[in-house]
């Protein structure tokens, strides 16, 4: 089965969504790849704030390359390597980046002086200040706060990335990351040291998924990034039905023709997100 449905359901979601960005082959490969389910979840929550007063944006469009890098997780990348037939000039361009875009929210959430910023596949502020080097990759993570303003940048030459976060609650991290090809991260500093990046909310997204993978995976989430002070909240959105169980979690209707449903489906999964975080 194809994704071209949810293409349709996210334009509705969102107006120009899949205008504004390079989308590659998303919306076309099949639905259980996952990608395009991802993407239509991320644009309800949107679509659902923004209806709930919260203002939007999208911090990679400040940036002249960043519609041919929204898709990207953010993950600082690990032993970037050439593809056939790349330069090695147009290999360190993709390189610095994939560096910036690591560390810039795939949504920017605003309502007075509160914010939130959400990304995809990872947290690289997190990885960094935690100083851990770690497979988890929630599809979608809630952070409260957002980069001080021009930040993240690349400095000495396009060498550097030089990044800076504020919470919501006054407190900031801050640090310098070197652009490199390396199997590790590496930081050139970090402060304060020992800081925690808190997790507000994580949304799993699958298809097809049985309760017992999704289980390993959000009692993983809530491991890793919940503090000694404050446990991650966790939502679950599936394509198929899961049985009773202790997670917060939501059901979409994939296999119907009918694409209005479908929305509404994807609405409701957003507001129950929104509602469980403490947005709406």
């Amino acid at each position: 089965m194809e994704n071209g449905f949810l293409a349709e359901v996210a334009s509705a979601l969102v107006p120009n969504y899949l205008e504004l960005f390079n989308w590659g082959d998303i919306w076309t490969r099949p639905l259980e790849e996952g990608s395009a389910f991802e993407w239509t979840a991320l644009a309800a929550i949107v679509s659902q704030a923004e209806k709930n007063g919260w203002k939007y944006s999208f911090p990679i469009l400040r940036y002249s390359w960043g519609r041919d890098f929204f898709t990207v997780r953010n993950q600082i990348p690990k032993q970037f390597g050439a593809q056939p037939g790349y330069s090695s000039q147009l290999i360190d361009q993709n390189l610095k980046y994939r560096f910036l875009q690591s560390l810039v929210p795939k949504v920017e959430l605003s309502k007075a002086n509160l914010f939130y910023s959400l990304f995809r596949e990872g947290c690289s502020y997190h990885e960094v200040m935690s100083n851990q080097d770690y497979n988890e990759r929630p599809d979608i993570m809630f952070i409260p706060g957002r980069p001080k303003s021009d930040f993240p940048m690349l400095i000495r030459r396009d060498t550097c990335v030089d990044f800076q976060f504020c919470f919501n609650d006054g407190l900031e991290v801050f640090g310098k990351l070197r652009v490199l090809q390396s199997p590790i991260v590496r930081c050139i500093e970090r402060h304060p040291e020992g800081a925690s990046v808190p997790v507000h909310g994580i949304v799993e997204c699958s298809v097809n998924k049985s309760l017992a993978v999704a289980t390993g995976q959000l009692e993983g989430y809530i491991n890793l990034f919940s503090t000694p002070l404050t446990e991650s909240s966790v939502f679950l959105v599936t394509g198929n039905e899961l049985p009773e169980c202790r997670w917060n979690k939501f059901s979409i209707p994939l296999y119907t023709a009918d694409t209005l449903l479908i929305e509404n489906s994807f609405r409701g999964f957003a507001d129950e997100t929104l509602s469980l975080f403490g947005l709406i």
